[in-house]
């Protein structure tokens, strides 16, 4: 049998201003997704999920949250 070991993945999507996302995932911990907006000084953590033992829900969470930060986004716009 295969034993996964532990994975540390950081994603950069430059389409839509900056976006990093650092996430990592094992069989021996609880996973994280921190997601950062920005670059630099300017950088700053909008997203940060933490203590997730399945990886899965992990993910669903970081979506859900995504999805939230990009809603307010938007009101917060529309108000100006």
């Amino acid at each position: 049998m295969r034993q996964q070991s532990d994975s540390f993945m950081t994603y950069t999507d430059r389409s839509q201003g900056s976006t990093d996302c650092e996430c990592h995932t094992s069989i021996y911990d609880d996973g994280w997704i921190k997601i950062y907006k920005g670059e630099g000084a300017d950088r700053q953590q909008i997203i940060k999920i933490i203590e997730e033992a399945n990886d899965t829900d992990l993910y669903d969470r970081a979506r859900e949250a995504v999805i939230s930060w990009e809603n307010s986004k938007k009101e917060r716009n529309a108000r100006r």
